[in-house]
């Protein structure tokens, strides 16, 4: 079993199905689970730049927790900036773009866009550099994550999460976490995830040196089966 998305328009009061999609009563705080930790909590622009590509204002929240990296903003629709994400699922930015700003308050008010990728459905992590047509090379950090309707890739960006440093961090969180999913006896996996632990990587592509990439090993479906099992 795989998720279905990795964002939606959710009502602030609602908290079903917690484990596939999370949940803010106000907006501005993760609803943590029973032994969850948050980790880190910062701010940054967030897009899907695969298949249905949206994306996120610049101050969307992003919190990375002992479990998962979630994000969401209450200003998903401003009526003439952000294009992308609506109630019935991916907008056409043009004709979401053309409605006036009181409208999108209006229509917004109450809800939040909010998604997340759990540690357990990660694939692959990167740091990707860009260059963009003025200015220096951006860095982004990109996650790869399977899902029913095909492999999806967040990037995000921020002065603070587009950094090597903050990658590596992020890389360790993430395969600490799948180490404890993983049965003794899942020695090649293990080691896999011990080294990027050390500070392992993957080689980058001949053609972008300064990139880095983890290529995250176990099999999503087992993973998610085993957090079920625990969490019950």
């Amino acid at each position: 079993m795989l998720p279905e998305r990795l964002v939606a328009v959710r009502s602030l009061s609602d908290t079903s199905s917690p484990y596939w999609m999370p949940s803010s009563t106000d907006g501005y705080r993760l609803r943590l689970e029973a032994g969850e930790t948050l980790l880190f909590a910062g701010r940054g622009r967030v897009r899907q730049i695969a298949s249905q590509s949206w994306e996120l204002p610049s101050d969307t929240i992003i919190n990375v927790t002992n479990r998962r990296l979630t994000f969401f903003t209450t200003q998903y629709d401003t009526g003439g900036g952000w294009g992308g994400i609506g109630d019935a699922g991916i907008l056409i930015a043009a004709a979401a773009n053309a409605v006036s700003k009181r409208r999108a308050a209006a229509r917004s008010a109450g809800k939040i866009a909010i998604g997340q990728v759990r540690h357990e459905w990660v694939n692959t992590i990167a740091v990707r550099h860009r260059k963009p047509v003025f200015g220096s090379p951006d860095a982004y950090l990109t996650v790869f994550c399977p899902t029913t309707k095909g492999g999806q890739a967040l990037e995000f960006w921020s002065p603070e999460i587009a950094k090597k440093l903050f990658a590596r961090w992020f890389v360790k969180t993430v395969c600490t976490y799948r180490l404890e999913l993983l049965l003794q006896d899942q020695a090649p996996v293990r080691s896999k995830l011990e080294a990027y632990i050390k500070g392992g990587q993957e080689p980058a592509d001949a053609d972008k040196p300064g990139d880095l990439r983890w290529i995250l090993p176990g099999q999503t479906d087992y993973l998610i089966d085993a957090v079920r099992q625990i969490r019950g």
